[in-house]
């Protein structure tokens, strides 16, 4: 039943109802915690509200349940960077999601090399 909460909290996202949207995804999470769709899509409507530190625990916890999922990488990446100004963080999920999608993208490899130079 969880699937169902996530695929219409979906729906619901993209009718722009991120109220509801929320709602359906932490429903679905109740009864179904490892399902990638809801701790993602959760995350990133958490992102656009500002909740920064709620939606890095939302992808934390996505990526103990599925740590081979690139977008969970990517998502984390791009949160830790811009919004939590972890850098260091954001390197290694920019490396990991660069590994698990195995398509060298000029854009991710740009960022990675930029956050090694500000680590560095």
């Amino acid at each position: 039943m969880g699937w169902l909460k996530s695929r219409l909290g979906w729906i619901k996202q993209k009718q722009g109802d991120p109220d509801r949207a929320m709602a359906l995804y932490r429903d679905a999470l109740s009864t179904a915690p490892n399902d990638v769709l809801a701790l993602n899509n959760l995350a990133l409507l958490l992102q656009e509200r500002g909740d920064f530190q709620e939606a890095g625990e939302v992808l934390r916890s996505g990526l103990e349940r599925a740590p081979d999922v690139a977008e969970l990488h990517f998502n984390f990446a791009v949160l830790c960077e811009l919004y939590l100004l972890d850098l260091s963080t954001a390197l290694e999920h920019y490396r990991r999601y660069q590994q698990l999608t195995g398509v060298e993208d000029d854009r991710i490899a740009g960022w990675i090399a930029d956050l090694e130079r500000r680590v560095n």
